[in-house]
């Protein structure tokens, strides 16, 4: 699915998704 496709609201959960996909130790540096 290309990323402009997305609605906005979709495009929040994918972004929050990507986040939560890395490590919390590289998030914090």
């Amino acid at each position: 699915v290309l990323v402009s496709n997305f609605t906005e609201d979709q495009l929040d959960r994918y972004e929050m998704y990507r986040r939560s996909a890395f490590p919390k130790a590289a998030i914090k540096r």
